[in-house]
């Protein structure tokens, strides 16, 4: 019965050490934890078609990465993988960083396919050489499918829905005005020119009352000044007419016929004593 068990765990052995050599990247050429990854890059998994892991042969299985010293932590990869020829997966590695930060050793295993895939700790199975795996410096750009014939679908998509969520983000953040914002401009607008009409119509009537009311306060506002005597403020502001040309002196009276002029005096006409004598008395 001891002989068995050392039997089946020599056979676990040499299953595990020829399962190692089921993957050519990682090299299974290579010891464990001679190859280190960053998260973020780029791994070239490939494995040949030929079964070199542990049980019987399989037709298909699922492709995991767990930690290599436990099974706790387990993440599918690519699912329903067939050995009918070599196999390869281009796969950007993006762990969590709390998944980084428990232990930097990891390994690929092949497992017995499942519908939906389940990892499960059966011996039946083909490992990867172990690798390290380590966080990366810069943050991940975008997370990208594990299987390496949509992962260029995939991330063209992610790029897409990228720009489109960016785009629309751009969009409504731009400052838009509502139907209500654009008619409270106009009727604040409208308010403006009828408040400015009122006040303009008000002041019209209002002059327009009080003149009305007391025209003697706004004849004499608008009268001319009159000037006293003795007002210097207008002093040698006024000045006579100029006249030109020399002065010509008034014509004489006219004569009457009998040598009388018109408009003489009294007494030429009725003599020095008065009293009807004179040349009225000659008459």
């Amino acid at each position: 019965m001891r002989a068995l068990s050392s039997l089946l765990v020599l056979g676990s052995i040499v299953g595990v050490c020829l399962g190692q050599f089921q993957f050519l990247n990682p090299d299974g050429n290579q010891d464990d934890f001679s190859q280190t990854f960053s998260n973020g890059d780029v791994i070239d998994i490939k494995w040949n078609k030929t079964w070199k892991g542990v049980g019987a042969a399989l037709k298909t299985a699922d492709l995991w990465i767990t930690w290599f010293d436990e099974s706790s932590f387990s993440q599918l990869l690519e699912s329903n993988v067939n050995f009918k020829s070599d196999g390869e997966l281009k796969w950007t590695a993006n762990l969590s960083d709390a998944t980084l930060k428990h232990t930097p050793r990891y390994v690929f295993r092949l497992k017995p396919h499942t519908s939906p895939p389940l990892y499960s700790d059966i011996q039946n199975e083909s490992p990867s050489r172990g690798f390290n795996l380590i966080p990366s410096t810069q943050p991940l750009s975008t997370s990208v499918s594990s299987s390496s014939h949509s992962a260029t679908a995939t991330s063209s998509a992610t790029a897409s829905t990228s720009a489109s969520t960016a785009a629309a983000s751009s969009d409504s953040s731009s400052p838009t005005l509502s139907s209500g914002a654009i008619a409270g401009i106009a009727v604040g607008g409208v308010a403006v020119i009828a408040l400015f009409a009122f006040g303009t119509w008000f002041l019209l009537r209002y002059r327009r009352n009080t003149a009305v009311a007391n025209p003697q306060r706004y004849e004499a506002d608008s009268a001319p000044a009159r000037i006293e005597a003795g007002d210097t403020a207008y002093a040698g502001a006024y000045k006579p007419p100029v006249f030109a040309g020399t002065y010509q002196p008034l014509p004489p009276a006219p004569v009457e016929a009998d040598g009388y002029a018109v408009g003489q005096p009294a007494a030429e006409l009725y003599g020095d004593g008065g009293g009807g004598s004179g040349h009225y008395g000659q008459r």
